[in-house]
């Protein structure tokens, strides 16, 4: 499937902060204060454009990438230009996108209904366009997952690496197929090396919209946004192989949580985006800061109600947060 060509997109936004030190952009003054720590951790708008925007990414390098469900689309985000540049395009909707440790690109495809994989990664300075406008990856897209036992996935949602090469994801099919009445949803991973290997059942069939995950403890705990429940729920390893599943923290108001992630840096803090649907008439959501205990420490708000993604930089300074409405990405410095 041909990558679709370099397309770079941007508006003009409020102006006037610093920029925040990553890949792409210039260095932002490190707080020094109360009042400076507070505004540190307030989101800034870095880049716009693409509706249903989710699943931000950083590479190694710390590159931004975020997808686009409802376009297909694999972006690059240009913090100096602040623009979403196009790099890839999986062919299908990819709901959630993840970098493996050897640089790999995987991809949570509704459409397509599989866990996809490129071995090649899109190109930081050219933002991946080749001669002609051709796509970033020298490689086609595989499906490396597709069912279970014979059961076709019902659509993957989104995917986690583990640093033991471990591949996590939710499979619940697009919003409504996976409910309260009907909970359906399930969480696998992939397991094993090189040919060896397999696909293994963590929770089947009996999640309301499972739709966002993430590895902690060296990858010995898995936290697991499951959205018309309200609720994240903690997987335990225990022994290694054996997962123990209960509920971590339970939500109240808006949809559900969307999409979690974990500092270790900080001690197993979680991050937690709190979507809420555009039709409930919402306008502003929050990403909720767990403590490793499940207390919430705090909030951060964001500007528009459907949060999607969210992703910690590689040095741990950084989270980016995607929200889908309005197709904005933010950067929350920590």
């Amino acid at each position: 499937q041909a990558a679709g060509p370099r397309r770079s997109r941007s508006r003009p936004l409020a102006a006037a902060r610093p920029r925040p030190a990553l890949a792409g952009g210039s260095s932002a003054p490190a707080a020094a204060s109360s009042s400076a720590r507070q505004t540190a951790m307030a989101a800034e708008l870095v880049a716009t454009g693409s509706p249903g925007v989710c699943s931000p990414a950083f590479r190694d390098d710390g590159q931004l990438f975020v997808a686009s469900t409802p376009e297909g689309s694999i972006f690059r985000v240009d913090i100096g230009e602040r623009a979403l540049v196009e790099v890839d395009s999986t062919g299908g909707q990819p709901s959630g996108i993840a970098f493996d440790a050897a640089g790999a690109l995987h991809a949570a495809d509704l459409a397509v209904g599989a866990i996809m994989q490129r071995e090649a990664v899109p190109d930081a300075e050219s933002g991946g366009a080749a001669a002609g406008g051709a796509g970033a990856h020298s490689g086609a897209w595989i499906s490396s997952v597709v069912d279970y036992e014979g059961e076709p996935m019902r659509g993957p949602t989104s995917l986690a690496t583990s640093p033991d090469g471990t591949l996590f994801f939710t499979d619940s099919g697009p919003l409504g197929e996976a409910t309260l009445d009907s909970p359906v949803g399930s969480v696998f991973a992939v397991v094993g090396s090189g040919g060896g290997r397999f696909l293994k059942p963590i929770l089947l069939k009996s999640l309301a919209h499972p739709c966002g995950v993430a590895v902690g403890a060296g990858g010995k705990v898995v936290y697991v946004a499951e959205m018309l429940r309200n609720r994240i729920l903690r997987l335990v390893q225990r022994p290694a192989g054996v997962f123990h599943a209960s509920v971590f923290h339970q939500l109240s108001g808006r949809m559900g949580p969307s999409a979690v992630a974990v500092d270790e840096r900080r001690g197993g803090t979680l991050y937690v985006a709190h979507f809420d649907a555009a039709e409930s008439g919402a306008t502003r959501s929050e990403v909720l800061i767990l403590g490793a205990d499940g207390v919430v420490q705090g909030s951060i708000d964001i500007d528009g109600p459907e949060l999607s993604g969210l992703a910690l930089s590689p040095d741990g300074k950084h989270l980016a947060v995607t929200e889908a409405s309005t197709g904005s990405v933010y950067l929350v410095r920590l």
